[in-house]
């Protein structure tokens, strides 16, 4: 039987042992077959369990490719994934830390500002303030239009408010989502079922010629 497993934060499709002789034409489109059924699974789960504010990055990025190995054909293996360096954090959870001083953490940004982060923003338009408990806050000042009625000081406040639209710690520990395991469990019957009718069909038609 086709075997799919997991390597890293990776589908794999490999060939059994038992198919060491067959080559590598032949393993290709099988292996590559089971490794496209594998990206939907991946793409779904990590849409649907990725943590705050997804981008969709993460999902756009999973790719199918097939890694030959010319000595052994039986070791050639379809994978389907993601190349991005935060990938396996996402998937199995850790710790991150700054590469200066503090991480910048979203607070629930809208859908038109997810992925920007404060280098992106105008240099005025962030202001680093601490609040009540002591955290550290970037905030974006937006002015309201003035009003007639109320004092001077009212009428300042009306006329100026802050989003909070970042966090910043000195480390952030992200809980693992487990997207590989989710899509794995999905599709390794069906796509190793799928890919080894490929390669039987494949066989035959090469034992009649």
């Amino acid at each position: 039987m086709i075997k799919v497993q997991r390597v890293g934060v990776n589908l794999s499709v490999a060939l059994p042992r038992t198919l060491r002789a067959v080559s590598v034409a032949t393993s290709k489109l099988p292996l590559k077959v089971a490794a496209l059924y594998a990206r939907p699974a991946l793409v779904d789960e990590i849409k649907h369990r990725l943590a705050k504010d997804p981008t969709g990055a993460l999902a756009r990025s999973v790719q199918t490719r097939f890694l030959v190995n010319e000595s052994s054909p039986s070791m050639s293996v379809a994978v389907a994934g993601s190349k991005l360096i935060y990938a396996e954090i996402q998937d199995q959870g850790g710790e991150i830390l700054p590469k200066r001083r503090y991480l910048a953490v979203p607070v629930k940004l809208p859908r038109s500002l997810r992925g920007k982060w404060p280098r992106d923003w105008p240099s005025d338009a962030l202001q680093l303030i601490r609040s009540r408990r002591g955290n550290l806050l970037l905030v974006e000042m937006q002015k309201r239009p003035r009003t007639p009625s109320g004092g001077k000081r009212r009428r300042r406040a009306q006329r100026q408010r802050f989003i909070v639209r970042y966090v910043l710690r000195e480390r952030v520990r992200l809980r693992g989502v487990r997207y590989v395991s989710a899509a794995l469990d999905r599709m390794r019957a069906p796509a190793a079922q799928y890919a080894q009718r490929e390669l039987q069909a494949i066989i035959d038609r090469e034992a009649r010629r």
